[in-house]
């Protein structure tokens, strides 16, 4: 299930796995295209483990787009990684 797919993956991130973190969430979105928590969790992997700004963007803003209500703390982050990737193509 995606969920375990998903719990797998922090897992894996908690111990410094990220390859194997990466490849659970995929995993997941792969047979579920809209379970959010994977497009929450790849964002914060991509982000704050992995560096690679512009995937953290793009799955934070799947995320939101999946999402009833838009997440205010998901928004900050996406408004904030939208300001960084705006100052690193000055």
């Amino acid at each position: 299930s995606c969920a375990a797919y998903v719990e797998l993956g922090v897992l894996a991130r908690r111990t410094g796995d990220f390859l194997s973190a990466e490849a659970n969430y995929l995993a997941c979105v792969s047979r579920v295209p809209n379970f959010r928590e994977a497009y929450l969790n790849l964002g914060i992997l991509y982000e704050l483990y992995l560096g690679r700004l512009d995937d953290a963007l793009k799955a934070y803003q799947t995320y939101q787009s999946l999402s009833e209500s838009p997440d205010r703390r998901v928004a900050g982050w996406v408004s904030d990684l939208q300001r960084r990737l705006a100052g690193n193509e000055s």
